[in-house]
């Protein structure tokens, strides 16, 4: 077996392009908010019923970008839905304060939309894709 037939090298590949197209997302995402245009492309927001914002979806030439700002969990629901290693690698705090996220919709198999008032909504891809086809502009996730 070639180096070009091998799965892993193939899963290895496909990490490392979904993890430049989270990057250059957030690029693009953090240009359009410091250049305060993310209203020219928003398509669907996600918010809880006190308006956090939970999901951001923009229509861009390259497809849906998704964006999730920062949250952060109460130690209860932290702790039973992480590891220690996990929230040490991924989380801005070392403990309960989850980083933004932006990425391409190609990328998403679902969501879990996350504030001070929703802890770990999931919203499945199909939940998204109705919403997205019914041509919605807000939907409010209840707390």
């Amino acid at each position: 077996m070639t180096a070009d037939q091998d799965p892993n090298n193939w899963l290895r590949a496909a990490h490392l392009d979904t993890r430049a197209r989270s990057a250059l997302a957030t690029s693009i995402y953090n240009a359009l908010t410091s250049a305060r245009k993310l209203a020219d492309h928003r398509v669907l927001v996600y918010r809880c019923p006190k308006r956090c914002l939970l999901l951001d979806v923009l229509l861009l030439p390259d497809g849906l970008l998704i964006a999730t700002p920062r949250y952060k969990l109460s130690p209860r629901v932290n702790e039973a839905s992480s590891n220690e290693a996990g929230r040490r690698k991924h989380t801005e705090d070392g403990g309960r304060r989850w980083g933004a996220q932006a990425y391409f919709a190609q990328d998403a198999a679902g969501f879990s939309l996350n504030c001070d008032h929703v802890e770990s909504h999931h919203l499945s891809q199909e939940a998204f894709e109705l919403d997205m086809a019914a041509k919605r502009e807000l939907v409010t996730i209840p707390a």
